[in-house]
């Protein structure tokens, strides 16, 4: 839980959760938040969202509308519209070539979320993002 609170401060977003890949599906390690639970829930039981996009592909998912996929994802567009949530970001934890985790970040209001600001929890934890993704 201390990892999802220290990306809440370091992204300056308003939620945030680490899920990580077990048997080739994530499952929920934190969320600094009951509601936000609620909505990594869907994810990993209907394995629709943003995590687990950013999962298969390697690649971060990055929303500036928690609605811009919600036709792809409508179980996870229903709950991130329930909680108020407007924008989302899914960065995969990458070690060597082999997705390992997903660090959700989520915004209250709308706009892009500055996922670098959070790369430094992801160095701590030996991971990194995908190489496009680090200039």
């Amino acid at each position: 839980r201390a990892l999802c609170a220290r990306a809440v401060v370091l992204g300056g977003v308003s939620g945030a959760s680490w899920l990580v890949v077990r048997h080739g599906a994530l499952a929920l390690v934190c969320a600094d938040s009951e509601h936000l639970l609620d909505l990594e829930r869907v994810q990993a039981e209907f394995r629709v969202g943003p995590g687990v996009t950013a999962q298969r592909t390697g690649n971060p998912v990055l929303l500036t509308s928690a609605l811009d996929r919600g036709g792809e994802w409508p179980a996870w567009a229903s709950t991130a519209r329930r909680l108020g949530l407007q924008s989302a970001a899914a960065l995969p934890f990458v070690q060597g070539d082999q997705v390992t985790g997903v660090l959700g970040l989520y915004q209250l209001a709308p706009g892009p979320i500055k996922f670098l600001s959070v790369y430094p929890i992801l160095r701590e934890l030996g991971t990194s993002l995908p190489a496009h993704h680090q200039h």
